[in-house]
């Protein structure tokens, strides 16, 4: 394909199709991910923009990092791909992916991103010779805008998941942020996600988390649909994920055995009668 910087990449025939999860944080991605590897052929590796080599890590597959069989020889050259790509295609501001369509990045970062495009897959496709896609969970625009300069875009199916305007404030609260920050995200980035995709004709499914508790055979269904392979409506453990990334009490509750849905409404002990108020407002 050729990039706005002029650039020509061709994909090796073995690169897995990405489906990639925007959205804000705190918005289920996690969670989301390990419902899609309910398919045998779907392989959940968490959020590849995450600067994995800062903290000590253990893989959701149940293994610490040192003896998980998908990790154990390869995180080392993973994260220094990884480290390599983000020097180049992080903006200075997200913002500015709003004035052009699709930012324009290097020829050196799309060379890095197609390096680690191709190394994740050809990582999966080793140890999931049978893999129809693998789940990129980074929701980040400014990541997502560096796949789209890629070979990795003519592979990638795009879903948008929202949360509820109350539940997902809630949950920048409850990990120690003021309301208006945890307000000003969201809505920002809602704006940011919505003008990115438009702006760049995105063909993309939209979710919505709650529905996960109330509807999730018909959001399994039209999911399903959407990526042309069918996705159970009942969650399975193929142990096809190994997640270092994301949500760490839902990477623990897939570890072990997942118990099933909980309804969306902790946000009502989380936010006073004035935020809940505003909220209400807000989403009128």
């Amino acid at each position: 394909m050729h990039s706005e910087a002029g650039s020509e990449i061709l994909a090796s025939p073995s690169s897995i199709p990405m489906i990639y999860i925007v959205g804000n944080s705190y918005c289920g991605s996690t969670l989301l991910g390990f419902l899609l590897s309910s398919n045998p052929d779907i392989v959940f590796i968490g959020e590849l923009k995450i600067k994995t080599w800062i903290n000590e890590r253990s893989c959701s597959c149940g293994f610490p990092i040192p003896s998980c069989p998908f990790y154990s020889g390869y995180f080392a050259s993973l994260n220094e791909l990884k480290k390599s790509a983000f020097k180049y295609v992080r903006p200075n501001s997200v913002f500015s992916l709003l004035f052009r369509r699709h930012q324009v990045i290097s020829d050196e970062a799309i060379l890095r991103m197609e390096a680690l495009y191709q190394s994740v897959s050809d990582q999966i496709g080793h140890f999931y010779p049978e893999a129809k896609y693998f789940v990129d969970s980074s929701k980040s625009i400014w990541f997502l805008n560096a796949w789209l300069h890629t070979t990795a875009r003519e592979k990638m199916k795009l879903i948008w998941l929202r949360r509820q305007l109350k539940p997902n404030v809630a949950s920048f609260i409850k990990r120690g942020n003021g309301f208006l920050y945890s307000l000003g995200t969201v809505l920002v980035n809602n704006f940011l996600t919505k003008s990115f995709l438009k702006r760049n004709n995105l063909d993309f499914l939209q979710l919505d988390y709650n529905q996960f508790y109330s509807n999730y055979e018909g959001v399994m269904k039209s999911t399903s649909e959407f990526l042309g392979l069918d996705i159970p409506s009942t969650y399975t453990n193929h142990h096809n994920h190994h997640v270092i990334s994301g949500n760490s009490g839902t990477r623990k509750e897939f570890t072990g055995q997942f118990k099933g849905f909980h309804q969306d409404n902790e946000w009502e002990k989380i936010l006073t009668k004035n935020q809940k108020r505003i909220l209400s407002w807000l989403e009128k």
